[in-house]
């Protein structure tokens, strides 16, 4: 409805393969296992209720799924260092990622839950 689509909305977000230090020298080898950073902003008046952040590979399979922070700040406050969401997490990806894309899915949910419409009472004419 209006209310819950003019909440809540992702804005910027960046996702990063984390190299450990064996990773940075010359003979590096491609491991399956990696440390994944996703960093996002949430727009909105009160925080998000949920954040999921899903990992699905080059044929569209579902890796992983991990919560993310709901830390919101409003449309029209410059974004400071302190209000990016910050999420790091181990992710399985065996294809070569240098190569294949992966897709990461963010889900957020807003925290509005009394603005939602209410049901009809079980009772109530309609």
């Amino acid at each position: 409805d209006a209310v819950r689509s003019k909440s809540l909305w992702i804005g910027e977000h960046e996702v990063y393969l984390l190299a450990t230090p064996w990773q940075q020298q010359p003979s590096y080898q491609a491991p399956s296992s990696h440390t994944v950073r996703a960093e996002y902003l949430l727009h909105d008046s009160i925080p998000a209720s949920a954040v999921v952040i899903e990992v699905y590979d080059p044929d569209f399979i579902r890796i992983t799924s991990v919560n993310g922070t709901t830390k919101t700040i409003p449309e029209w406050v410059t974004p400071q260092p302190e209000d990016w969401n910050v999420v790091e997490f181990s992710a399985s990806l065996p294809k070569s990622a240098r190569f294949i894309p992966y897709t990461f899915v963010h889900w957020a949910w807003d925290g509005h839950i009394d603005a939602y419409k209410k049901p009809y009472p079980q009772n109530s004419v309609q």
